[in-house]
């Protein structure tokens, strides 16, 4: 287990030794990462594994915490679990990514370290959608709403409406009348 000063981990040892993670931390500044995220101080846990196959370093992890994000539908704060199994192949450059078992992502490093805090924080923000929004049954706003404007109902179309260029209309015959 690392200790919160230290949130960097030599890939190279890691691996040899199989060194496992089971780490707890916790995050002040996300909202800085995303404007969705309330700001806030956010509790995560990384548990898993680091070893090789075909002489490729992998992690085989789960990443799991909430965070509170703004509903870009009400404008209201929900919270929002983070539950995410990670599978990740570390490389250098992703064009050395050949050969590693399938199901594995890329996961780019450099100087033979792995900075923990920020493995946690990308896949934060991966898992995040781009457009947070609430379950339709838990919003708040109005649920015919659609981007342009109120839907209307099939009650609400049967009903006539003034057409606000009426006016204009009854100008212009006015107008052709008096000639």
């Amino acid at each position: 287990m690392l200790s919160q000063k230290n949130k960097k981990v030599n890939l190279t040892t890691a691996t040899k030794t199989k060194l496992t993670l089971d780490e707890s931390m916790s995050l002040q500044n996300l909202s800085a990462l995303n404007s969705c995220i309330v700001p806030g101080s956010y509790h995560f846990t990384l548990k898993g594994q680091f070893n090789t196959a075909n002489n490729k370093p992998l992690l085989d992890a789960a990443l799991k915490g909430q965070v509170v994000l703004i509903c870009q539908r009400s404008l209201e704060a929900f919270d929002y679990p983070i539950n995410v199994e990670l599978k990740l192949g570390f490389v250098t450059d992703d064009r050395f990514f050949k050969d590693f078992p399938e199901g594995y992502e890329p996961y780019v490093y450099e100087n033979e370290v792995v900075d923990i805090q920020a493995l946690i924080e990308e896949e934060i923000l991966l898992s995040i959608p781009m457009i947070p929004k609430k379950e339709r049954k838990d919003c708040q706003t109005q649920q015919n709403t659609s981007y342009y404007g109120v839907l209307k109902t099939s009650a609400q179309k049967d009903t006539v409406e003034d057409n606000p260029f009426a006016v204009l209309k009854t100008l212009k015959f006015d107008k052709d009348r008096k000639k």
